[in-house]
């Protein structure tokens, strides 16, 4: 992720998923960036960050309950960069 100016902070930014366990229809936030939308600092480093996320494709390697490899789950980020001009 790009450097973090001053005076913004991640809502929520997780790394570690290793032993994660989500139940179905619950949801993992792994990033979370809020901010006054008005600010140009702010909406300046938002961009920033959806145009790296669209350059990149994630893949989650899972095992279900019964510690079964289920196949691999792969989308690329490349939505993020609708909104960006």
């Amino acid at each position: 992720m790009p450097k973090l100016p001053d005076e913004i902070y991640w809502s929520d930014f997780h790394s570690d998923f290793y032993n994660l366990c989500i139940s179905p229809n619950q949801e993992v936030i792994i990033i979370e960036l809020e901010g006054n939308e008005n600010d140009k600092k702010f909406s300046s480093f938002r961009d920033e960050v959806r145009r790296y996320l669209s350059e990149l494709t994630l893949t989650i390697e899972y095992r279900d309950i019964y510690n079964r490899k289920m196949p691999s789950a792969k989308r690329n980020l490349k939505w993020f960069s609708r909104n960006l001009m």
